[in-house]
């Protein structure tokens, strides 16, 4: 019961942190899509910051991740349940963004996709005062579309060793973060009895 209460509690506090509180770069973004595809596209760019961005750049993602991984380790009651707990936590937001980016999709087909080459079907106009390079620059976006660039600009197809150099540091630095105060929850609550 305690690590599922832990793992539960740690993904509730760490989205719904976030949730309200993305990156300047990503509201935009959001305001922009929400009317034509939906409230899910603030679901998807919460789960995949959560998954993919640098804690140690942003310190408001290392707060959030920091703190729900220390009560759901709490929670947990143990050093190792700690761990387990916020890890997985860790790992409900990879279905949670595969099943967003599902739906995004089909509600953008619906709107009649690319339609003309070029085009983007029934999406509304970019925001007074901003360009596409300033949305797809925000953090995470454009370290995913520079890995795609890198390996069509050469004539080739994407090269995924540059998108696993782009993901693993990331995913490394926030398993590390999580496993650690995950632990240290565990194990004050193991020596408080």
């Amino acid at each position: 019961m305690g690590k599922g209460l832990g793992s539960l509690a740690t993904f509730a506090i760490s989205f719904a942190v976030l949730f309200n509180k993305l990156p300047q770069a990503y509201e935009k973004i959001i305001g922009w899509l929400a009317p034509a595809l939906g409230k899910l596209i603030r679901v998807t760019f919460t789960s995949l910051y959560l998954l993919f961005g640098d804690p140690l750049t942003d310190y408001y993602l290392l707060g959030a991740w920091a703190v729900a991984a220390f009560i759901g380790g709490f929670l947990a009651k143990k050093t190792s349940s700690g761990t387990l707990a916020a890890l997985s936590a860790y790992a409900y937001n990879f279905p949670i963004l595969g099943f967003c980016i599902f739906k995004l999709f089909e509600s953008f087909e619906a709107l009649g996709g690319f339609g003309e080459p070029g085009g983007f079907g029934g999406l509304p106009p970019l925001p007074p005062g901003t360009s596409l390079a300033d949305l797809l620059g925000a953090p995470v976006v454009s370290d995913f579309i520079e890995a795609f660039i890198g390996g069509t600009a050469s004539g080739g197809p994407t090269d995924f060793n540059t998108l696993i150099s782009v993901v693993l540091p990331k995913i490394s630095k926030n398993v590390i973060l999580i496993a650690v105060f995950g632990a240290l929850g565990g194990y004050i609550r193991s020596k408080l009895g």
